[in-house]
């Protein structure tokens, strides 16, 4: 999410959609947690994850440091910003070669 925080979800907790649907929630939205900035499947050859904020900072992490949590929860704390302005720009993942 833009503050920093992010968390990995099992793809069996989202029921599917049809015509008329209002969604799912992927996450519990405060202003401590900011917006969602990405949603991505990760796959699972990916080791490691990138994320990048809009000031340059760079952080990688293992994605086996990230931990599972359910749909609706708030996320724990992937990157912390030295100035109060900035957020979180992109994530990627690097996949085992």
């Amino acid at each position: 999410m833009a503050n920093g925080l992010g968390k990995k979800s099992a793809v069996s907790q989202f029921r599917g959609q049809t015509r008329g649907g209002q969604g799912v929630k992927v996450a519990n939205v405060t202003q401590k947690t900011g917006k969602v900035v990405i949603s991505q499947v990760i796959p699972s050859s990916c080791k490691e994850i990138i994320i990048t904020s809009k000031r340059g900072l760079v952080v990688k992490l293992e994605a086996t440091s990230i931990p599972r949590l359910s749909r609706a929860t708030q996320g724990v704390i992937l990157m912390r910003f030295s100035n109060q302005s900035d957020s979180v720009a992109a994530a990627t993942c690097i996949e085992e070669a």
